[in-house]
């Protein structure tokens, strides 16, 4: 779990997509198209709550699925194949700054570089994963960007190689 700091509460991590109203649209191929409208007909409703668009094929996601913040703009995007969670997924905030980029495999697991950032475009985190494992090089930054931080991970296990710094930039 990426830790913050105070001043950066994003949760993008724990987004939960309410669905109200499900509108469905059969293609040729029998696959349904899921568009969940808000009640003024756009992708949102009036209150906020996030709303998604994509396609299902036997009652399992499929292809790039889009959400949507309140103003209409984009909060996430990500890619299912048969039901798993695969390929790039990205969050944005509702200005549409990127929060938050990661990569998963083709058994859903994160693999790759997971990079959050806070509202300003400061990296907050950067964490390297394998198969859906920490792996490697783990970086920590301040809100302004100056790195708080960093240590490898190989096989679950925290190398000596800690290093932490105060927000000033000196070592702890």
């Amino acid at each position: 779990q990426p830790r913050m700091m105070p001043d950066d509460t994003i949760m993008v991590t724990d987004v939960r997509i309410k669905r109200t109203i499900r509108d469905y649209a059969r293609d040729v191929k029998g696959e349904t198209l899921f568009v969940d409208f808000g009640e003024n007909g756009s992708p949102t409703t009036a209150d906020g709550k996030a709303k998604e668009a994509g396609t299902y094929s036997d009652d399992r996601k499929i292809g790039e699925w889009t959400g949507y913040h309140s103003n209409g703009h984009v909060s996430h995007q990500h890619t299912f194949v048969n039901g798993i969670h695969v390929g790039l997924e990205t969050f944005w905030d509702e200005n549409g700054q990127r929060l938050l980029e990661t990569t998963y495999n083709s058994e859903g697991k994160e693999d790759g570089v997971r990079i959050i950032w806070n509202s300003k475009g400061q990296i907050l985190s950067r964490n390297h994963f394998s198969n859906g494992e920490q792996w490697g090089l783990q970086e920590y930054f301040y809100s302004d960007g100056t790195k708080s931080e960093q240590y490898e991970i190989h096989n679950g296990i925290i190398s000596d190689k800690y290093e932490k710094w105060y927000a000033n930039g000196k070592r702890a």
